[in-house]
């Protein structure tokens, strides 16, 4: 109920800011519910919104006649989406990379539980969504201490719409 509340308050705050057809809306529903979040930066959500909003018939090559695929590249500071579209405008998969982004409050929590006179010195954010077989978040870190370096991975399992960090390192 939570997933589904957010997605229509990112639904309504979004279709003031764009000019979009009803139908790019319904059909991105499924990659905003399940990449876009609230944990994440603000520059992170700006653009996967503009890349779940994103108008296929704009693009150059985009041909009403034909059932093609569309790849589309979306970039910002530090931020990177590289998705695929089918003709009627669904994100079929995407692949985001974000570096140095703020990261969700619960992981420095947890990093600095474990950790706490180490200090957070990098990060990259990446997502892979695709439309059959979900989204995998993976959040890679490197950690400072006077000249040790340490680098960690985690992962989000998401299990009844409660997301946990899980280390894969």
């Amino acid at each position: 109920m939570k997933t589904l509340c957010t997605t229509l308050l990112l639904i309504a705050f979004n279709l003031t800011l764009t000019a979009q057809s009803a139908s790019d809306v319904i059909n991105n529903i499924k990659y905003i519910s399940e990449v876009v979040s609230h944990n994440e930066s603000s520059e992170i959500k700006k653009l996967q919104d503009i890349a779940a909003y994103y108008n296929i018939e704009n693009a150059d090559t985009f041909d009403a006649n034909k059932k093609l695929t569309y790849d589309v590249v979306f970039t910002r500071t530090n931020c990177k989406i590289e998705a695929t579209y089918n003709s009627e405008g669904e994100i079929l998969k995407s692949t985001e990379v974000y570096s140095n982004m703020r990261l969700p409050m619960s992981l420095v929590k947890l990093i600095l539980k474990e950790h706490n006179t180490w200090y957070i010195s990098d990060n990259v954010q990446k997502v892979y969504y695709s439309s059959k077989s979900g989204t995998y978040k993976v959040y890679e870190l490197e950690i400072k201490k006077d000249n040790k370096v340490k680098n960690l991975k985690f992962k989000i399992d998401s299990e009844d719409n409660n997301n946990t960090y899980v280390a894969l390192n």
